[in-house]
């Protein structure tokens, strides 16, 4: 059973860009959004996006997703800079929690 983190932020999709920019590597919480572009991507990983219908931030996890596409969900995680492909993105979430609403 994994352990709960207990966000320092709970935050909508509108600030999640500026916060996880100041936010490198903290707790935090997102409130509940939509699940897009589910994906399972191999060796028990999957990563998501959560979209209000006007902004998205992509969420990765391990395990196997306990919410579908569509489904709304919070995510609670570590905000993480990545790099892909020369690109920095700020708003991507690791998942330590995913709960269905």
């Amino acid at each position: 059973m994994r352990r709960a983190l207990r966000p320092w932020i709970l935050v909508t999709l509108a600030v999640v860009g500026a916060v996880a920019a100041r936010g490198q590597g903290r707790a935090a919480g997102v409130t509940p959004s939509e699940i897009i572009d589910l994906r399972e991507t191999g060796a028990g990983s999957f990563n998501f996006a959560l979209s209000d219908g006007a902004r998205t931030v992509r969420v990765s996890g391990f395990g196997t997703p306990v919410c579908r596409e569509g489904a709304t969900a919070s995510v609670e995680g570590v905000f993480q800079k990545t790099k892909r492909d020369g690109y920095k993105i700020f708003s991507e979430i690791e998942a330590a929690r995913v709960t269905c609403e």
